[in-house]
């Protein structure tokens, strides 16, 4: 046997042309891997994760619109999500971004918008929410069937779509801030345990921007209190006072003038036996 060749490894040897070739192409192999990776991970650029049951999901993804549940890239994650966390700097919630998930809690930013039509869908666990005072429209089946206790409607609000909180079985209170006539047809409705509704406003105010005929949990509460209510001066009287309040001040009028016209005879009188 001829060992010479095994004894310095040469380039030009049979032995190490055949480790260098295996060696080129597990480098080869590496680089294309290493390519894939980071191609696929520029491509996909997602700003959201999910940890302990929690979804975080960034301002852009937040935004996007999809055309079914299916398409939203976590959907495979709703049975296992119980609490969803909007980033901050989002301006709106695109649609059917969360539709049928477990979540119990939503959280979004201040600064948040808008929020995208069937939203929130048939997330019958969501019982805790609060939307910040910056949001301006709420679109069509947004909440629609979800288990909300407890409703705030900021200052801002412009728009509430059809059906938005329709069929919420356990809403027991909704706040409205807002005075702009904003609330569509069934907007907020089926909703049987709606016991008191809060309104900024005045109760004429209340009637004038009453928009919808199907709103009928919401405009037939059990309590409907107005926070700036019409007070006018007769009105605060009973109802048997009020005609008393009038004649009083006829009377009062009439007195002072009886009182100025004998003032003035009086003056007259004396003026002429002085003469």
């Amino acid at each position: 046997m001829n060992v010479s060749r095994w004894a310095t490894p040469r380039t030009g040897t049979p032995l190490c042309r055949r480790f260098l070739r295996l060696i080129g192409r597990a480098a080869a192999a590496a680089a294309v891997l290493c390519c894939f990776c980071l191609g696929a991970r520029a491509s996909d650029s997602r700003d959201w994760y999910f940890s302990d049951g929690a979804l975080f999901v960034g301002a852009q993804s937040a935004a996007a619109d999809y055309a079914s549940p299916s398409d939203a890239p976590w959907s495979e994650l709703r049975d296992e999500t119980y609490r969803i966390v909007i980033g901050p700097g989002a301006k709106r919630v695109g649609r059917c971004a969360f539709v049928g998930f477990s979540v119990r809690e939503a959280v979004l930013p201040d600064g948040l918008e808008s929020i995208g039509n069937y939203a929130f869908l048939r997330c019958r666990c969501l019982d805790s929410l609060e939307l910040p005072d910056t949001l301006i429209e709420l679109g069509r089946s947004a909440f629609c069937g979800t288990g909300i206790r407890e409703l705030a409607l900021g200052e801002n609000v412009e728009r509430v779509g059809e059906n938005c909180f329709y069929c919420l079985g356990s809403l027991e209170r909704v706040g409205i801030r807002s005075l702009k006539p904003f609330i569509n047809e069934s907007s907020i409705d089926g909703c049987p345990d709606l016991a008191e509704v809060v309104y900024s406003g005045s109760e004429s105010l209340w009637e004038t921007n009453k928009l919808g005929t199907e709103n009928i949990d919401l405009f037939n509460a059990p309590s409907i209190v107005f926070l700036n209510a019409d007070l006018p001066v007769v009105n605060l009287l009973p109802g048997a006072l009020k005609g008393l309040h009038v004649m009083t001040v006829l009377s009062v009028l009439a007195f002072f003038g009886f009182f100025c016209a004998a003032s003035a005879a009086g003056v007259l009188v004396r003026r002429k036996r002085r003469n």
